[in-house]
């Protein structure tokens, strides 16, 4: 289902998404790097740990 405009959604509409992939450490690294988005956040596992999840997290315009 691509191509659609905000409008053309009907209201509580589902959308399946039939593909689907793990992001990698290598793909979360490579998208970083290609924003230059070097957030400790999203790379250093010790800075990560002690925020509010936990663990690093994929920048989320992945």
């Amino acid at each position: 289902m691509t191509g659609l405009y905000y409008e053309e959604f009907d209201i509580g509409e589902t959308i399946k998404h039939e593909k689907r992939r793990t992001i990698s450490e290598h793909d979360n690294q490579q998208f970083c790097d290609m924003t230059m988005n070097q957030q400790p956040l999203h790379l250093d596992s010790e800075f990560a740990a002690e925020m509010e999840f936990g663990e690093r997290l994929v920048n989320g315009l992945y």
